[in-house]
């Protein structure tokens, strides 16, 4: 009976004293487990908000590395060259624009780095909180603790 049905939330099957089949309770995970899926959660809520960029003129520009890096190799291949326009310029929803302003690019990457400097300093205070909640052997406040942008 116990093999084959599924255990009561919160339970797992296990023995008793005389070694017959019974529920017992599924013991909670350890405070640094929590701690560590915390943090891992809370970096990945970060890379994911950083990735959605910024937008300037109505054009977005993600923020993910890939994409800062092309933009920096681009706006140095706008300088090397001197030219204050695109003629061509693939955002980063797939549109293409004409004529597009060298200065918005510049404005877009300065903007990035903004906000990627708000969500690190977010992701610092939430691992703060994780820490100082281990450290207090604070279950409650360590499972409470989630990625917010402020």
């Amino acid at each position: 009976m116990y093999g084959r049905r599924v255990p009561p939330h919160g339970m797992r099957r296990g023995s008793d004293d005389e070694g017959r089949p019974v529920w017992v309770p599924i013991p909670p995970p350890e405070l640094a487990d929590i701690a560590a899926r915390k943090l891992a959660s809370i970096e990945s809520s970060r890379k994911a908000a950083e990735s959605e960029g910024v937008e300037i003129s109505g054009i977005r520009y993600a923020g993910d590395p890939g994409n800062r890096q092309a933009i920096r190799e681009a706006l140095e291949n706008a300088q090397d060259k001197g030219i204050d326009t695109f003629k061509r310029w693939k955002d980063s929803d797939d549109q293409f624009h004409l004529d597009h302003p060298v200065a918005d690019v510049w404005a877009a990457l300065r903007a990035i780095a903004e906000r990627r400097s708000e969500l690190i300093d977010r992701e610092g205070e939430l691992a703060k909180q994780i820490d100082d909640a281990l450290e207090a052997e604070d279950r409650e406040a360590l499972e409470a603790i989630e990625w917010s942008e402020g």
